[in-house]
């Protein structure tokens, strides 16, 4: 009596199992190589990233160093500063002026006071020096002494042009809005003077603008 043999159907159906096995593992395999090479190429890029971020991280102790260095530097130059809104006002005037004379304008620079400069290093120098019953007399004057109403601004004005276009810039601060002196002027040659033309001038003018309390 010969065996008994499979059907057919058993063979195809076997064989749709395998293939629908095979089919599955090659996704699987697909997505995780795929999510692999999406992880390779982020670890690159932060590598990457870190790489660049390094060379930051050792100047960080330099940075801070001058970042410490900056706000000295600020505390000392802010309380010289102009703190009234006119300063800007006062620029676009000077410049304004500089063109309707016929001037060419280098530079409009606003200064920190010089007044209140030499105030500081007079008082840092009372500072340094030991106390005495004078120094404390002179300083019980100094806080009676009346607060100005009005403030000053130092301002370096550069501009070229010739003698007469100097002197009529000259003229004209006088008649300028708000109170001016010129504390020094350096006038020189800006270039070869021709005896067809006036010689052109090189002109820095040092002014000081009077302002009331808040630039009013």
């Amino acid at each position: 009596m010969r065996p008994r043999q499979a059907p057919k159907y058993f063979y195809v159906v076997v064989t749709l199992v395998a293939v629908v096995l095979v089919v599955a593992g090659w996704f699987a395999y697909a997505t995780r190589q795929a999510k692999l090479t999406a992880l390779q190429q982020t670890l690159r890029a932060k590598q990457t990233e870190l790489n660049n971020i390094e060379p930051e991280i050792a100047r960080r102790p330099q940075l801070e160093a001058e970042y410490t260095d900056l706000q000295t530097r600020l505390a000392i130059l802010e309380p010289t500063l102009p703190t009234y809104a006119y300063v800007p006002t006062l620029v676009r005037q000077l410049e304004r002026l500089t063109n309707e004379t016929d001037n060419k304008l280098d530079g409009i620079k606003p200064q920190p006071s010089r007044d209140k400069q030499k105030d500081k290093a007079a008082q840092s120098e009372l500072d340094s020096e030991p106390q005495s019953n004078g120094n404390k007399g002179d300083e019980e004057a100094a806080a009676k002494e009346p607060t100005l109403p009005y403030d000053s601004v130092d301002i370096d004005v550069e501009l070229q042009g010739t003698y007469w276009t100097t002197v009529k810039f000259l003229e004209y601060l006088q008649k300028f809005p708000k109170m001016i002196a010129v504390n020094e002027m350096v006038i020189r040659p800006s270039c070869t003077p021709t005896p067809a033309a006036s010689p052109k001038l090189k002109v820095q003018i040092a002014i000081k603008a009077v302002v009331t309390k808040g630039g009013e």
